[in-house]
């Protein structure tokens, strides 16, 4: 599961990007056309706007598949998607013969923004998360749970009847993450503090705090 997720999300990733980085090259090759298509379409300073276009599809498309800056790419194609699709594929304004085309190229290009809207709530993928096993999804639940762990730790550490260099390094960032899982299963089952996960959660959280810099504060 923890090596499906991240793939999953970067192959995503990857497949969105090539359709802007094929969009990108095909205006450059086919400049004068696209300029005419353009023109044709009432779009002002038409030279300008067609390499702002070329910027936003290929440099986009080419960050998302790196996963540099993907979700600000992921924005920026978005706000690029919303007046393109209203101006080139107006399946409501061109001749009968052209709306079913027209109209498929207006959901498709709807669909694209939701596959980019999903990437603005996802953690960054990557092939070394995807073959990391101690990445975990960052679901709410999850969370929520690694900040209850947070507080457990907390509380462990200062109520501790060891010395306080032994309480700092039992929670140093080489504790053990192996509960954290658990701790997910248990939130998810309404599970008791007695149970073995929640008493595994002190060093758990320590290390997530170090790791994924998880903020702990109240619930």
């Amino acid at each position: 599961m923890n090596t499906v997720q991240p793939l999953g999300l970067l192959v995503g990733r990857v497949l969105l990007a090539l359709i802007f980085i094929g969009s990108g090259f095909s205006k450059i090759t086919g400049f004068a056309d696209t300029a005419a298509s353009m023109a044709g379409k009432g779009i002002p300073m038409v030279e300008v706007s067609l390499i702002i276009a070329i910027l936003i599809e290929l440099g986009g498309g080419l960050l998302l598949a790196l996963g540099y800056k993907a979700r600000w790419a992921a924005l920026a194609i978005v706000l690029f998607l919303i007046p393109a699709t209203l101006i080139f594929h107006d399946f409501w304004a061109v001749d009968p013969e052209q709306v079913k085309m027209q109209l498929i190229q207006f959901q498709k290009n709807l669909a694209i923004m939701g596959g980019m809207l999903n990437l603005l709530r996802s953690p960054p993928a990557s092939l070394r998360g995807a073959r990391n096993p101690h990445v975990f999804p960052h679901t709410l639940r999850f969370l929520r749970a690694v900040r209850l762990a947070g507080r457990l730790a907390r509380y462990d550490f200062f109520t501790s009847s060891e010395p306080p260099v032994s309480r700092r390094y039992a929670h140093a960032p080489s504790a053990p993450i192996d509960g954290l899982p658990g701790i997910s299963e248990d939130l998810l089952g309404n599970a008791i503090l007695s149970s073995s996960h929640w008493q595994e959660s002190p060093d758990a959280a320590a290390r997530a705090y170090h790791h994924r810099r998880v903020d702990f504060q109240p619930l």
